[in-house]
């Protein structure tokens, strides 16, 4: 037997992460002294780690790995008590247990290690209650697995970044500090391909043990994460999984340390499955948008989880629960690991520039995805990063294309869904983001040839002129709004459900002299609040959280001409499908090969 040490105890050195302790442990803020940052706690304090990042997610290690006697190992100075504890829900509530209770009196520092018992809670964590003044300099989890199921992993983080310097440096100096220049075994088997789209990096940045610099033409997200696939494949290093991340992410070199210990225990029946971690959102630290997505059947995309509050210890072993019946699942790359052979097997990503290549690739995998709890990164939130050119155009384009080359999806409405949101542009005065619905039918309909020519980079850059183009709240003396009450969606009862449809919100039939004078608003990020905003000829699109908007006017010339057109394009779909679906499927098996992806980034 060896032992393996599964899970770090954390603290939150990081600046922005001192404010969200709780995701930490729970009790009195405490702070971080001396050079080894260790915790410390005056006489009189108690400290449950029961949380997103120190508890531990025994449901999951025993589901996926062959564990046996956890113990917990913590390194400290003082006198306390330290109690271990569990949790399963019962049947909504978390329900404590105590398995232990002990008093320590540490007069040096000193490392003290005490064993979970077999249990059936799903969650496990410890409490500490300083006697005395204690330091904690740290701690882990730690299980004992047969040397025959344990196997060597190299880890190649494929990174893609381009014109965010800043965000790429630091994540790159905090993997080579913590990780790379650590005594961890990780230290060996583990790899950074930085991937530089803008071609701003300097080589003396980021390149140094185990960390190579790349510059690359700007072929978009698919493109960097190509050529990091690339690279990670053709190291002298054997490399048996790659993980991708993005460039713009606040991440705990913690999580892939995590993924890393995860990866050489593995069951062998999980060596197939892709590990997705979470994004939370880097302003709302607590807040979990996501950790596995999903294709509906009708055609939208949707997270697997609601939003969880991951200071909340119920949410926390709720998120750790498996999501059964997922049928086209996917992980996002903001961190998704893989393992060689699945790329190997696959093939590279769809050349989309940006948006759904991941859901592409998710799809065509055909595998499981773990999660697990303190695996994340902290994105930007997806809420005030709105753009619609991504959302209206390059999403639903790219979708279309997925479910074009495969029977991946073939059971998902698409155009469905591409019809929908036409719709709802329309309906809400946004004719701008009705055009964007219009031109990704359009390049859809230009076939694969398209795809494989078009200048990603050139097209963003044009199709992007039609987002609104948001100013400060200031600059319309006339909105009256509670900003908090924009994203509220109300239900219109059914006479304004009928009004509505029947008129297209005051575009036609009704005459312009009956819509209302007064201001109408709606979110401008595509949620669906249209009641505050029915029969209005003025409409207000808001963005709550930097206090900006956007005005829009019924234009009946414009709803008439972008109507007929999307119509026309829908007859053309029809007519068309079947042979488009064959022109993308036959160019999917060049577009997914290594020679297409040499001769599109220009390598010999």
């Amino acid at each position: 037997m060896m032992i393996k040490a599964l899970q770090k105890i954390v603290f939150p050195k990081n600046d922005k992460l001192a404010y969200h302790n709780e995701l930490f442990y729970k009790g009195m803020n405490c702070g971080l002294v001396g050079e080894e940052q260790a915790l410390f706690l005056a006489s009189g304090i108690h400290l449950d780690f029961a949380t997103y990042l120190n508890g531990f997610s025994l449901n999951k290690w025993k589901q996926y790995t062959n564990m046996k006697d956890l113990s917990l190992e913590i390194e400290a100075k003082g006198d306390f008590i330290l109690t271990l504890t569990g949790y399963s829900m019962k049947p909504v509530t978390p329900e404590r247990t105590c398995f232990a209770k002990k008093e320590y009196h540490l007069g040096e520092k000193g490392t003290l290690k005490i064993s979970y018992p077999e249990t059936k809670e799903e969650f496990l964590a410890f409490e500490i209650t300083a006697l005395s003044e204690t330091k904690i300099y740290g701690g882990q989890y730690a299980a004992d697995y047969a040397e025959e199921d344990v196997r060597e992993v190299n880890l190649a983080i494929a990174t893609t970044t381009c014109f965010k310097e800043e965000f790429i440096k630091g994540n790159v100096k905090k993997i080579r500090e913590e990780l790379l220049e650590s005594n961890d075994e990780i230290a060996e088997h583990l790899y950074v391909n930085v991937v530089d789209n803008g071609r701003t990096l300097n080589k003396e940045d980021i390149e140094g043990n185990h960390v190579r610099l790349f510059p690359n033409p700007n072929t978009g997200g698919s493109g960097g994460y190509a050529r990091g696939m690339m690279e990670s494949l053709h190291m002298e290093e054997n490399i048996t999984h790659i993980l991708l991340m993005d460039d713009d992410v606040l991440v705990l070199p913690e999580s892939i340390r995590r993924t890393y210990v995860l990866l050489t225990v593995l069951k062998k029946e999980y060596h197939n499955d892709y590990i997705s971690g979470a994004m939370l959102d880097f302003n709302k630290m607590y807040h979990q948008h996501e950790d596995v997505g999903t294709v509906q059947q009708d055609g939208f995309l949707l997270k697997a989880k609601p939003d969880f509050n991951m200071t909340k210890l119920k949410d926390v072993i709720q998120n750790n629960r498996e999501v059964p019946n997922l049928k086209h699942p996917y992980g996002a790359w903001w961190y998704c690991c893989m393992p060689r052979e699945m790329v190997e097997k696959n093939g590279y990503p769809m050349p989309f520039f940006i948006r759904g290549d991941d859901v592409e690739y998710g799809v065509r995998s055909h595998t499981n995805y773990i999660t697990m709890s303190g695996i994340c990164v902290w994105h930007m939130g997806f809420a005030n990063k709105y753009n619609a050119f991504m959302v209206m155009y390059q999403s639903l384009r790219n979708l279309m294309i997925v479910h074009a080359s495969s029977d991946d999806i073939a059971d998902c409405d698409v155009f469905g869904s591409l019809k929908a949101c036409f719709g709802m542009r329309l309906y809400e005065l946004n004719y701008d983001g009705a055009e964007l619905v219009c031109r990704a039918l359009e390049d859809f309909l230009k076939g694969p040839s398209f795809l494989a020519e078009v200048n990603g980079e050139k097209l963003m850059k044009e199709y992007s002129q039609l987002n609104e183009k948001m100013k400060p709240i200031t600059e319309y003396p006339d909105v009256e709004v509670r900003m908090k009450n924009i994203r509220k969606h109300t239900k219109f009862t059914f006479p304004q459900s009928v009004i509505y449809r029947i008129t297209a919100n005051g575009q036609r039939i009704i005459p312009m002299s009956r819509l209302k004078k007064d201001n109408g608003y709606t979110s401008y990020d595509g949620q669906y609040t249209m009641r505050n905003a029915l029969l209005r000829e003025t409409v207000y699109a808001i963005n709550p959280y930097e206090e900006t908007a956007a005005v829009r006017h019924v234009d009946r010339e414009k709803y008439k001409a972008l109507r007929k057109r999307f119509k026309g394009l829908c007859k053309e779909y029809e007519a068309r499908k079947e042979e488009l679906n064959i022109a993308y499927r036959q160019a999917k098996k060049q577009f997914v090969s290594e020679a297409f992806w040499k001769e599109y980034l220009g390598l010999k």
